[in-house]
């Protein structure tokens, strides 16, 4: 839960010093921000994860991604958004949430899956990403007044995914820790010696 509070933290002062950023340096910023943002949310998800072909193969796409995001900014012409990397972002997080939906299951659990902080964490970046794909897909296509009419959309997205993850924190914080967890069951050790 620590990672959701320095999510926080780090993307509120990201978001703080965006427009003091001179125009020269928001290349870096996108890209900067796409990563961070990705890694984030898989170091979230992958901590929820109990089969280890599952987080080796999330280590491989991240590391992957990373290359992508390098090689991406280093060669393409970033306008407004890096638009591809935003896309691959998307896909691979719900590859990753259909992982973590799918081990959920397959591992037997007492509790419903609602009771599960990532199950909030995974519904916010559905929303958020499944919610503005298009718009960060096109966004290096479309006009400036086009940008400035739907930009508008996207913050109703991140209200939403913030809202979600204040629900993961909530949901959190109501759970037992696990480590301190004294067993309910102690055995009957009262043995009559005669």
């Amino acid at each position: 839960m620590v990672a959701l509070a320095i999510y926080g933290i780090v993307f509120f002062g990201l978001l703080m010093i965006f427009y003091s950023l001179p125009i020269s340096y928001r290349r870096i910023y996108y890209t900067a921000y796409t990563f961070i943002e990705y890694s984030f949310f898989t170091y979230i998800i992958t901590l929820n994860l109990k089969t280890k072909a599952f987080k080796k193969l999330i280590l491989i796409f991240s590391f992957s991604f990373l290359v992508f995001q390098i090689f991406y900014f280093l060669t393409a012409d970033i306008k407004r958004l890096d638009s591809l990397g935003i896309g691959i972002e998307t896909i691979l997080l719900f590859i990753y949430i259909i992982l973590f939906f799918y081990d959920f299951f397959n591992n037997p659990k007492v509790s419903f899956v609602y009771n599960h902080y990532c199950f909030w964490v995974s519904l916010g970046i559905l929303i958020y990403l499944g919610s503005s794909f298009f718009f960060n897909i096109l966004a290096n296509h479309m006009t400036s007044t086009q940008m400035e009419k739907y930009w508008s959309l996207t913050l109703v997205t991140e209200f939403f995914k913030n809202l979600f993850l204040v629900a993961s924190i909530i949901i959190f914080s109501k759970q037992p820790n696990q480590k301190n967890r004294t067993p309910t069951s102690v055995p009957y050790l009262d043995f009559d010696v005669k």
